[in-house]
């Protein structure tokens, strides 16, 4: 029966399995397509019970909600092998159990708000780095502040051997201006119009880590800066909310995911970003030399500790600890220590503006102009007092040239009555 199965399949006109070995008999042909057949047949069954066998362990966790950990434990087990389809359908069947108290579109909604209400903000803070690799580390103090679309940074301290002690970069709204203060020389500054925003990122600004600010508004691309929250909570696709609650910083937080991102929202604090963690994909050829998922590991961890609310659900972290990972442990730790903030307070445009120091060589490209930085606060109050000194010296003329005129006058009055008199 088997055989006349084939020959349906082939045609009888090319089969001989019912009349008999011939010339033209496709015989072997036919044995060979068979055996791949029962091959095929073992080997989807096979699968088949890869499947199973990794979503009865999915069905048997009764005591709560599978997660995302749960899926990368069955994909790293070697017992296992899924297809890609199969991971991705492993993977939504998770998903599909969750029913979480709060929706991704609603906490998007909120970010957009959060980001919204925030006006202005005058933030200091302190970098401390460590390297587990050489053992060096360094201290650099920041102060950051924006209103509308005005940005000022101030950098003191060195990470490297040829930064600048001190580096203050501030965009007015039209013009770019930067103050370099080396170790020993005076400080050089420079006037420009804006062509480039790069100068006030800064990935450790508290802003960023709670994901109040977008790296945007720096001009800084996302591939470079990293994760934009309300970038990666539109992404409706593969950005999921989870029901399971986690115990993150002393906080109950829900968390929002795909297979190479979380976020610790705390629901207490406004669904304030606790942690936030970035995973490495791990890959192993299989049989066919195919590539397939086999795990992840962490390569980066970042913690917000002792939030604070400054109002507007604006909640700022008091510390921030930032670790890399490579695949056998932490190699890079950043701790980020916030001194003080003010958050809609209104910052005045001077702020902005006035931020050379005296005796500044000044490379303004703006006016092309090149002066040294006076006792005057700008260029423009000495422009200002040099204008003034030109009115001064006009007045003195006019009142000269009056002065000589009522003089003349005078004798002239005097001199008709001196003829009238005789």
């Amino acid at each position: 029966m088997k055989w006349k199965v084939m020959c349906e399949l082939f045609g009888d006109s090319m089969c001989c399995c019912t009349r008999g070995v011939g010339k033209n008999c496709l015989f072997y042909p036919c044995l060979i397509c068979i055996v791949l057949m029962y091959w095929a047949v073992g080997f989807v069954l096979a699968d088949d019970a890869s499947v199973g066998a990794a979503v009865s362990i999915i069905d048997a966790i009764k005591d709560r909600v599978p997660d995302d950990d749960d899926y990368f434990r069955i994909v790293s087990d070697s017992r296992f092998s899924l297809t890609p389809q199969e991971r991705a359908n492993l993977f939504g069947k998770i998903v599909f159990m969750q029913k979480p108290s709060v929706q991704r579109k609603e906490i998007l909604a909120l970010y957009e708000a959060k980001r919204v209400s925030l006006h202005d903000c005058i933030i200091s803070y302190t970098n401390v780095h460590s390297n587990d690799k050489d053992r060096k580390s360094s201290q650099i103090s920041f102060v950051f502040a924006f209103s509308k679309n005005k940005l000022f940074l101030d950098k003191k301290g060195k990470r490297w051997d040829t930064d600048s002690e001190r580096l203050t970069a501030s965009y007015d709204g039209e013009n770019l201006k930067l103050v370099r203060e080396p170790d020993s020389n005076l400080p050089n500054a420079s006037v420009s119009e804006q062509i480039s925003r790069k100068f006030f990122y800064e990935p450790h600004m508290p802003l960023y880590v709670v994901m109040l600010f977008s790296a945007a508004r720096c001009d800084y691309p996302p591939e470079l800066a990293g994760t934009d929250f309300v970038d990666f909570l539109k992404d409706e696709g593969s950005t999921h909310v989870f029901q399971q609650e986690k115990d993150i910083n002393g906080s109950k937080c829900i968390v929002v995911l795909n297979t190479g991102k979380r976020f610790f929202l705390d629901p207490k604090r406004d669904y304030s970003v606790v942690r936030f963690e970035q995973f490495e994909h791990e890959y192993a050829p299989n049989t066919q030399g195919l590539r397939h998922l086999v795990g992840r590991h962490m390569r980066l961890r970042v913690d917000n500790h002792d939030l604070v609310d400054h109002g507007n659900g604006i909640w700022l972290p008091t510390k921030t600890v930032c670790s890399s990972f490579a695949e056998n442990g932490k190699t890079e730790q950043m701790t980020t220590i916030v001194t003080d903030v003010r958050v809609n307070k209104g910052i005045t445009d001077a702020f902005f503006t006035d931020i050379t120091p005296e005796h500044s060589f000044v490379f303004d490209s703006v006016r092309k102009m090149t002066y040294m930085q006076s006792d005057s606060s700008s260029i423009n109050s000495l422009l200002k007092e040099t204008a003034k000194s030109k009115r001064v010296w006009i007045f003195q003329i006019i009142s000269m040239t009056l002065g000589i005129v009522l003089i003349l006058i005078w004798f002239i009055i005097k001199y008709r009555q001196y003829l009238a008199s005789k």
